[in-house]
């Protein structure tokens, strides 16, 4: 079996996405070719050859369609995120071969616009185990403290971690709840409880007195290196409006903390007990988030972090690429 993979040309989660796949496909022996969708040069005796074309979003089908036309469209397999009326064209993903949505919210919502229920299926997905880890030791984690500041080294398993980038583009800022996120770091920093942000920009959403607030750091780095400062925190907050995912929820689960995060996306698919993760109805106030931190923060033991992460092995990659194979064979 052969797969073209079509990917955007910007680097960011859609790429990793892309990349990870491609990984998994290949050790079960599917060969792939990797393509930017607007590659013109792409000739269409390389389309022809493949015997699927896989989407890792369906933005990336409308512009596949709008370079090369609609050939080829029954052999197309789609991972659909967010449903967007300006991507998610319904006649166009009906003649599709398969559409295979992050989360069961989003493939109801989907099925009840216009989609056929029959090409449809629902596949929980968004984590490489490998390259996000359970580290079990301070020493693995001791240059990461150090970075963090001298006064951060018995933080170790303490801390609140918020992970995202802070107005990124396309409809990023309108999902999150950010005036929640900056109201809920006040209260904490007031309870001398230290914060972690992971991603870009977080210094933009914060108050000066909150940003400066030795409690407080935000982290801008490679990716490669977020199972690091995952591993550092105790608890991840993830307070939204509208997910697909939140794929950083498996990310931090698959490095044993434990996700106190709103009923969106694959949330109530992935966080099924309170022993593995706490769910939130969208429109908490701070104050339930204090009191959800306040039970959990320090009362997470190291074997519940084992089954959370090995929890979070079920919606791994690998297992998405056993599944595309199963559905294509």
């Amino acid at each position: 079996m052969k797969i073209n993979i079509f990917k955007g040309d910007d680097d960011w989660v859609l790429s990793g996405i892309s990349l990870n796949l491609e990984s998994e496909l290949n050790k079960l022996g599917i060969e792939t070719q990797y393509v930017i969708v607007t590659d013109r040069g792409f000739s269409i005796k390389h389309r022809n050859q493949a015997d699927y074309h896989l989407f890792p979003w369906q933005g990336f089908l409308k512009a596949y369609v709008n370079y090369y036309g609609n050939e080829n469209l029954d052999k197309s397999v789609v991972l659909c995120t967010h449903y967007d009326a300006s991507t998610f064209d319904v006649k166009l993903l009906n003649k599709c071969k398969l559409l295979i949505f992050q989360s069961s919210l989003q493939m109801a919502t989907a099925i009840a616009n216009g989609i056929n229920l029959e090409i449809c299926h629902q596949i929980n997905y968004g984590v490489n185990n490998i390259l996000h880890g359970l580290y079990s030791s301070n020493d693995q984690l001791i240059d990461v403290l150090k970075i963090l500041g001298a006064d951060w080294l018995g933080y170790h398993r303490k801390i609140v971690g918020f992970c995202g980038r802070y107005k990124n583009k396309g409809s990023y800022p309108a999902r999150k709840n950010y005036k929640l996120i900056s109201d809920l770091t006040c209260e904490l920093v007031a309870e001398n409880i230290p914060v972690l942000f992971l991603g870009n920009k977080w210094n933009e959403l914060l108050p000066e007195e909150v940003l400066n607030s030795s409690f407080v750091r935000t982290v801008s780095t490679s990716y490669k290196n977020y199972s690091f400062f995952y591993n550092l925190m105790s608890v991840l907050i993830s307070p939204s409006f509208y997910e697909a995912g939140p794929i950083p929820v498996l990310e931090a689960m698959s490095c044993g903390v434990y996700p106190i995060a709103t009923k969106t996306g694959f949330v109530p698919d992935v966080i099924t007990s309170e022993y593995i993760g706490k769910t939130m109805p969208i429109f908490s106030k701070v104050s339930d988030y204090m009191t959800a931190i306040n039970l959990y923060l320090n009362n997470i033991t190291h074997d519940q972090r084992v089954d959370i992460r090995k929890e979070s092995t079920l919606y791994s990659y690998e297992r998405l690429a056993i599944k595309i194979n199963r559905l294509l064979e």
